[in-house]
């Protein structure tokens, strides 16, 4: 590290000695400027700051010591570390400032190797206070975001702790909280992005909280309407075009209320749940005025999601869901309605599979029973996330069917062949077989390239051609003998196979229907 010097000697002689003979940047400083007089010398440490202060004793105006003596009154404390340079004869001069706590003094004319062994011992003082400076910054500032973080979260103050907070909320005309959430590496370098803020813009503390990040900050007059002009704004909201959510809420004069500000940037974080409406950053001043809507029941959708679950429709579920979303938009539902809702609907079907016996040891988090809070995820991914919760489920199911279902479909066409005189319909032969309707049809049109429906006329029709051919029953007696209890369901069935109609059929023996 590098330490400011200011020089200080109205002997322009003296200055270049010093400037010429001694190895300043070796020795770790850097010479920020230079002046002849006491007077000047507080301009200056005014102006430039310096950490040390290296002047002469004797000057005109105001001397070496009186300057110190003033600046200490000025300042209030060691801010900058002095030392004096004089000649054999001054030395009284030097046993005054070692009352004034100074005991590194330089004698003139300036030594090169004397000079740079007080240099060294100098750096090293002001490296260790450097340090301790360090240390006390960051415990003040550490317990300082601890009582912030109480007052974030409604904790009462003691007595001492408001005196405090008075004096803090003194160092700004007024103050503001932005709230951040984010997640994987974006998270990551949002919450070094606060650190650094907290340790570089004054006054900025970060507290971090359960779920997302708070930046407690101060702001000039003129600044509070204007938050992305701040500069810990415009810092922030770099992040927001990288996916995190941050929101700012309103500003307050004292630090006592806060809380105030919090709340409201909690309020206007929830915006972030349609991040496609009103993007990453949010304030809560452009929301206030637009609630979310509590009083739709979407129970419906629920029931269209499960039921195409359960019928493995996929074109179906996919459908559901982007009902269910486009109704969120349009409603602008509170997050925590549409979170409950994907959340319960994940957790059935979740229920659904177990029950079904098929369910494997990733699927917990899938179905909503672990993870960060829904609400936080934002629609489109919490819609995502049960669509691909829903799509995965019927993949699943469709996966144990297929493996129960091998020979199966032999054992459904003999019954059919049993049966298709009687009543039968596809759902009563799933529950017979214990398969889903829609997936017994699927099974049964790749095995016999027909539907069901065109399987069973298949087979009335074929027995009404031979019992035309091989007995003297009536029309109307064959019809209802292979199933038909519609006498014109019979006949368009039979013209739509054989051509003509049954008693023109039964005229003519040389047409044959093969399945």
């Amino acid at each position: 590290m590098t330490f400011k010097v200011l020089l200080i000697d109205d002997e322009p002689a003296a200055l270049e000695g010093m400037l010429l003979w001694v190895d300043w940047e070796g020795l770790g400083f850097q010479i920020c400027g230079t002046c002849g007089n006491g007077e000047d010398g507080l301009r200056k440490i005014r102006e430039l700051s310096p950490d040390l202060v290296v002047t002469d004793v004797k000057m005109p105006l105001m001397d070496g010591l009186d300057m110190i003596a003033a600046w200490r009154r000025e300042a209030g404390g060691e801010t900058v570390r002095f030392a004096i340079v004089s000649g054999y004869s001054e030395f009284e001069y030097a046993q005054k400032a070692m009352r004034y706590g100074i005991n590194h003094y330089l004698l003139k004319p300036v030594i090169p190797d004397e000079a740079e062994r007080e240099l060294q011992d100098l750096y090293r003082e002001l490296a260790e206070q450097k340090e301790r400076r360090r240390i006390g910054r960051l415990v003040e500032y550490e317990e300082s975001a601890a009582l912030l973080k109480g007052l974030l979260a409604e904790r009462p103050v003691s007595g001492e702790e408001r005196r405090r907070l008075e004096r803090l909320s003194g160092s700004s005309h007024h103050w503001n909280v932005i709230v951040c959430r984010a997640e994987g590496p974006v998270l990551l370098e949002l919450r070094e992005e606060v650190a650094s803020v907290s340790r570089e813009e004054a006054p900025a503390y970060r507290i971090d909280l359960e779920d997302h990040l708070a930046v407690v900050y101060g702001m000039k007059a003129g600044l509070d309407g204007d938050v992305r002009g701040h500069d810990v704004g415009k810092r922030m909201g770099r992040y927001a075009e990288r996916g995190a959510s941050i929101s700012v809420g309103t500003a307050v004069l004292s630090l006592l209320r806060i809380g105030e500000s919090y709340r409201a940037a909690k309020e206007a974080l929830r915006h972030a749940f349609y991040a496609d409406e009103c993007g990453q950053w949010i304030e809560y001043e452009n929301v206030r005025h637009r609630p979310f809507d509590y009083r739709h029941d979407y129970t419906r959708f629920v029931k269209e999601m499960l039921q195409a679950v359960e019928w493995m429709d996929r074109t179906g579920f996919d459908q559901a869901v982007g009902k269910a979303k486009q109704a969120f938009l349009e409603a602008y539902a509170a997050p925590e309605v549409v979170a409950k809702v994907a959340v319960h609907t994940m957790r059935r079907i979740g229920e659904y599979m177990e029950e079904a016996g098929v369910f494997e040891a990733e699927w917990p988090e899938k179905f909503g029973r672990a993870g960060r809070p829904a609400e936080a995820l934002g629609l489109a991914r919490l819609m995502e996330r049960l669509l691909e919760c829903g799509l995965d489920a019927i993949d699943a199911l469709r996966r144990r069917l297929a493996a129960q279902s091998r020979g199966i479909v032999n054992e459904i066409n003999r019954y059919i062949e049993e049966h298709y005189r009687e009543a039968i319909t596809i759902k009563q032969l799933a529950q017979k077989f214990y398969l889903n309707p829609v997936y017994m049809g699927q099974l049964l049109m790749r095995k016999n390239g027909i539907g069901f429906h065109e399987q069973i006329h298949n087979l009335r029709i074929n027995e009404a051609v031979r019992l035309l051919r091989e007995t003297k029953l009536r029309t109307g007696e064959i019809a209802e003998h292979v199933g038909y209890g519609n006498y014109g369901l019979f006949l368009k069935q039979f013209v739509k196979r054989i051509g003509m109609p049954p008693n023109e059929f039964r005229g003519s023996s040389s047409k044959v229907f093969r399945d």
